[in-house]
């Protein structure tokens, strides 16, 4: 009797390793991911761009947009991936060159399956915070910076560039406006 049940637990231990190895084959082979930040970094390399920092991760909902740098940082990815199940895909984002602009801030912004994603290349460093008052009603300030750079990801149902227009505001660490910028629809 002992026998049988050892050999009916191998039996099932052996099972499991083969479903296991069988998910892990076709997950790799699928584009299936289990790590959210691996998930972006493959498809950024796909893209051929070599993802040297993550500079800032922003959760909306089922989905991760990450912010990259290259090592010169002389340009900027934008990626998410999205929880399917128990597995993550890559979704939408965009590759950007930085800008040496004479402004006190660059501001990319893309939508994306819903997402509306604006990154913010702080050019001055009196500049604390950058804050966005759109046509939409919609506000929003960016106000944590690493390297000199912020991740906005809000979700908007039916996001589109109609989205974007509004007043954007550079402002020192007193409130003082540095710049404003208007983006017309």
């Amino acid at each position: 009797m002992k026998r049988i049940k050892m050999k009916r637990s191998a039996q099932l231990g052996i099972g499991f390793c083969v479903i296991l190895a069988s998910l892990t084959f076709l997950g790799l082979t699928q584009g299936w991911y289990f790590s959210s930040q691996i998930c972006t970094e493959d498809s950024l390399r796909g893209l051929y761009f070599d993802p040297e920092e993550k500079i800032a991760e922003v959760q909306v909902g089922n989905k991760r947009i990450y912010l990259y740098t290259n090592q010169e940082q002389d340009k900027i990815a934008v990626m998410g991936a999205q929880r399917k199940g128990f597995v993550y895909e890559p979704f939408g984002g965009f590759i950007n060159i930085v800008m040496n602009s004479e402004e006190a801030y660059d501001l990319q912004m893309v939508e994306n399956d819903g997402i509306y994603i604006a990154v913010i290349v702080r050019r001055d460093p009196c500049v604390a915070r950058v804050e966005a008052q759109l046509n939409n009603g919609l506000t929003w300030i960016a106000e944590q910076w690493h390297d000199d750079f912020a991740l906005i990801a809000l979700e908007i149902p039916e996001a589109s560039v109609s989205c974007w227009p509004g007043i954007y505001r550079a402002l020192d660490k007193d409130g003082r406006v540095l710049m404003e910028r208007t983006v017309l629809g």
